[in-house]
């Protein structure tokens, strides 16, 4: 049974090889489309994920004066270097699977449902920019336990769920009464006033 640090370090390691693996999948699916050799869907005309990551990372590169000849192998580069597994959602995305992982294992509930990838790729692209973030009881069980717990301080981030209720109102009051006439008035003019 892989520990937690080797789900974690897999799960880490193998998001930039599988960006470039969609992403040349979309391509081959475009050449195919174009050349006539496959016929397109309604899907074919939006690119996939990956196909956009890896065109801003040769964009980046491009704009900042690496020649276009050279992009290509860079961008392969990036997405196969151990630095990748330092973008806070990577990371953050790597500890939430290692830690649902890590309950399967122990009898725990088994988390991944419907909704479960959707979850992590919201709560991992956006939780390191969030002041606090609410989210379902399970979700909560896992940021707030062990090493993703650890991270997840890292960025003053508040998690709260309906279990924690009146911990999420306290926290909305203080918000509220730390805030400036200023900003209520800013906040009046943008949303309309509830009185």
């Amino acid at each position: 049974m892989p520990t937690f640090d080797q789900v974690f370090e897999d799960e880490s390691r193998s998001y930039g090889p599988a960006v470039w693996r969609e992403s040349l999948k979309y391509a081959a699916r475009r050449d195919a489309i174009e050349k006539g050799k496959a016929p397109a869907t309604l899907e074919d005309f939006l690119p996939t994920g990956p196909a956009v990551i890896v065109s801003n990372i040769f964009d980046t590169l491009v704009r900042e004066g690496v020649e276009q000849s050279a992009a290509g192998p860079k961008v392969v580069e990036y997405l196969h270097s151990p630095d990748i597994t330092s973008i806070p959602f990577v990371k953050l995305q790597s500890l939430i699977y290692a830690s649902a992982a890590r309950q399967m294992v122990q009898g725990k509930k088994v988390l991944p449902n419907a909704g479960f990838d959707s979850d992590v790729q919201f709560i991992s692209t956006f939780l390191p920019y969030c002041d606090a973030i609410l989210v379902d009881r399970e979700m909560r069980g896992l940021l707030t336990q062990g090493q993703l717990s650890r991270e997840v301080e890292k960025f003053g981030c508040h998690v709260f769920s309906a279990s924690v209720r009146d911990e999420l109102f306290d926290y909305l009051n203080a918000v509220e009464d730390k805030a400036t006439e200023q900003h209520l008035r800013l906040v009046a003019e943008v949303y309309g006033s509830l009185s």
